[in-house]
């Protein structure tokens, strides 16, 4: 593990994954930063090919201090690699670095900016432009809302390119490492519901859209995984009328698999309690909305369940009889945990 020698402003997290296509251009791009001299990368860096190694070795000879290097021989989920660029980090003010997104000149200098002269804001946020190839700087140009804490409570409006204080991470944790695809939705759920926000005003980067990161199943991910976390994400934090605005109704079984009251952080299960302000409460107040999901859900299973051939049905009101079955036993177990 190479490590900078001294603290930086700035820690860029870079969890990477099979980058050798994007890894080059990605070190260049973060070079260009107008005020690179006070940041640092943070490569988490699993099973590198050689020519990344390479591309790597080389980018330190040209800018001394300025990445840290850890080499993970063994691939492990985008979640715990993001979770291992924040212990490795030194700076006062983190973000994200995807190696297949670029970012102009401007933008970590406009982020930082917008904390320094908002000492109440705990994180920040902007456009972008989201392109069909690397490298390209015109596509679809997304125009971020400005920040109302309802409505960051509600999706994933943060964007690609935010970045938050490292004092925050006592208060919202870290990323949940349960999550395979949708760590990053989570992440920003918590953020919004324990911290200010505030957006900077600007383009911030490229977002790289071809179907291949981590949301769309590329890498070791497993492939439609995204609605399930999804669902799970909605569900954990009582947006049912999301799901049911989503028809999530598919993905709901699986859903309620992942441990919700809990996050695992550092390999150990911690509860969400611990860093959701008044997260019973938050339910409960929201008890009405999880009947009416109930209610919707029940109706799905039948509908679904009733387009089965007869010959089968049986072992369909089997299953489904197990399945009300294995959610009692999974309330039960909720309540001796809490």
């Amino acid at each position: 593990m190479d490590y900078v020698n001294n603290k930086k402003r700035v820690s860029i997290l870079s969890p990477c994954y099979r980058g050798e296509p994007y890894l080059e251009l990605f070190l260049e791009n973060m070079a260009q930063q107008t005020i690179f001299d006070q940041c640092e990368i943070v490569l988490d860096h699993n099973e590198p090919s050689a020519k990344e190694l390479e591309i790597v070795k080389n980018f330190q000879k040209a800018y001394l201090n300025s990445l840290i290097h850890n080499i993970v021989n063994k691939v492990v989920p985008v979640s715990l690699s993001f979770n291992n660029c924040i212990d490795l980090s030194t700076g006062q003010y983190l973000c994200v670095g995807n190696v297949d997104d670029h970012r102009t000149p401007n933008s970590i200098k406009m982020l930082c900016e917008t904390l320094d002269n908002n000492p109440h804001v705990d994180f920040t946020y902007g456009d972008f432009i989201v392109v069909d190839s690397l490298g390209k700087k015109s596509g679809l140009i997304i125009e971020t809302v400005k920040y109302n804490k309802d409505e960051f409570m509600r999706g994933y409006l943060i964007g690609p390119f935010y970045m938050f204080r490292r004092n925050v991470i006592p208060k919202v944790g870290y990323v949940d490492e349960q999550w395979k695809a949708c760590a990053d939705y989570d992440f920003a759920i918590r953020l919004a519901l324990s911290c200010a926000g505030a957006k900077t005003q600007g383009n911030l980067g490229y977002y790289l859209n071809i179907g291949q990161g981590a949301t769309q199943g590329g890498g070791h991910v497993p492939k439609n995984i995204q609605p399930i976390e999804r669902t799970a994400i909605e569900l954990r934090y009582g947006l049912y009328d999301k799901t049911m605005e989503l028809k999530g109704y598919p993905y709901v079984h699986a859903a309620r698999r992942y441990r919700l009251d809990y996050v695992l952080i550092h390999g150990k299960w911690q509860p969400l309690e611990k860093y959701v302000p008044n997260y019973r409460k938050m339910l409960s107040e929201r008890e009405f909305l999880r009947k009416a999901f109930e209610k919707e859900y029940r109706k799905w299973l039948v509908r679904h369940y009733s387009d089965v051939p007869n010959r089968t049905m049986d072992a369909m009101k089997w299953s489904l009889t197990k399945m009300r079955l294995l959610e009692k036993v999974r309330h039960l177990k909720e309540n001796i945990l809490s």
